[in-house]
This record gives C-alpha cells, sequence and structure tokens, in this order.
C-alpha cells in the first residue's frame, strides 16, 4: 500500500531537498490539498517570489534576496509534490516548471555573475556561466526517470556509502544538482566565498564526464 508521502516524493532527490526542503514542504502540500490549491497555482506563486529575489540581489539586499530565493524554491519544490498527491500531473503543469526552472536559474546566476564580475573577477562570473551551461546539459539530457547504479555489495566505503544512499532516497553524488548550487552561490557571494565555491561546483559537474571518459565504472555516480 502506498502511502500518500510516498506518493507525492521522488524516488531520488538531493541531499538538500530530502533534509531541509521536505521538512517543509510535506505538511505544506498536505495542507494545501484540503484547500483545493492547484499545483499550477502553487507554481506561479513560486514566479513570482523569485522574481522579487532577482531584484532584490540586483538592488543590493542580498540577505533578503537569497532569503526569498529559497522560499521561491521550496514552492518549487511544492508544485510537483502536490499534483503527484493530487494526481493533477498535466503536460501544461510540467512545462510551467521545467521552463520557469530554467529561466530563473539562468537569470539569477547572471545577476550574480554580472555583480561578480563588477566587484570581483570576470572569471568568475564565466565560471558560473560554465557551471549553468553544464547543469543544463545534464538536466536536459537525463531523464528524471533514469535509474542510478547502485554500488551496495560489499562492505567498503562506497557499498556503506551506497546502502546509507539507497534508504533515504538521497542521490549519490554529494552536490547533485541546482539545488545545492543555488543555496551555495549566493551564500558564497554574500559572504566572500566565490572563489572557492565557484570552482568548486564546475569540478563537481565536470567529475562525471572525466569519470565517462577514464571509463570508470563511476561514470554514473549520482548525477542524474
Amino acid at each position: 500500500m502506498v502511502t500518500p508521502e510516498e506518493r507525492m516524493l521522488r524516488r531520488r532527490d538531493s541531499w538538500y531537498a530530502i533534509f531541509v526542503l521536505e521538512r517543509f514542504s510535506v505538511p505544506l502540500v498536505k495542507w494545501l490539498a484540503r484547500f483545493g490549491v492547484t499545483p499550477n497555482q502553487v507554481t506561479l506563486a513560486s514566479y513570482s517570489i523569485r522574481s522579487l529575489s532577482l531584484w532584490l540581489v540586483w538592488s543590493g539586499e542580498t540577505g533578503w534576496g537569497i532569503g526569498f530565493w529559497q522560499l521561491g524554491f521550496l514552492l518549487d519544490c511544492m508544485d510537483g509534490q502536490l499534483a503527484r498527491l493530487t494526481g493533477n500531473v498535466t503536460p501544461l503543469g510540467a512545462e510551467l516548471d521545467k521552463w520557469g526552472d530554467i529561466v530563473f536559474t539562468v537569470l539569477f546566476v547572471a545577476v550574480i555573475g554580472v555583480l561578480a564580475q563588477a566587484s570581483v573577477d570576470w572569471l568568475l562570473a564565466v565560471s558560473m556561466g560554465i557551471w549553468v551551461l553544464l547543469w543544463l546539459t545534464n538536466w536536459l539530457l537525463v531523464s528524471e526517470t533514469t535509474e542510478e547504479p547502485s554500488y551496495a555489495t560489499g562492505d567498503g566505503l562506497l557499498a556503506r556509502y551506497s546502502r546509507w544512499a539507497d534508504r533515504h532516497r538521497v542521490k549519490l553524488a554529494p552536490i547533485s544538482g541546482v539545488e545545492e548550487g543555488m543555496l551555495l552561490l549566493p551564500l558564497a557571494y554574500a559572504f566572500g566565498g566565490l572563489p572557492v565555491v565557484v570552482p568548486a561546483l564546475v569540478a563537481l559537474r565536470l567529475l562525471p564526464y572525466l569519470l565517462r571518459w577514464a571509463g570508470s565504472p563511476l561514470r554514473k555516480y549520482g548525477y542524474g
């Protein structure tokens, strides 16, 4: 028997989505479902809040901008959960969610990139553009239904980590997607950590391609 929570949640997700966002999204989605709120209404609310976030960051209100971005991102997670819980999954909703993620992620990184270029280093702005390009390439070409490989056999460190990830639905990659990147980038900009965070994000995005080129059995290690 599938529980409502099992129906609304993805089979695999990032650690940030599972251990942070779902603590808020699951009870909120159940509450919204009682009042007949539709997934598309949640998506449009997310659009509005993320637009406000962009304006706040551009205006120099970085702290408020980060806060509203995370609120908008929470709503972005909730629209899909609400759709799966209520059985109201539609092609329009899927397209709104998909292209909203693309447009707002690109715009947010562009805003931080322009500000970083003006105050820090143009190379960092270019590096953020590379990270977005790598994320878009992976996200558009790899289906969400793609099964991750399991390395849960044996007693090694990788096997133990894989079993833990299987139990908690966590993607194997420590930085698996845009969720962590869009948490780390604005915080790094606010606290002057872009020179460390941006190269790390780019390197982690390049890692699966390098492993694939090297013929490593870890070439699908959680990047999907």
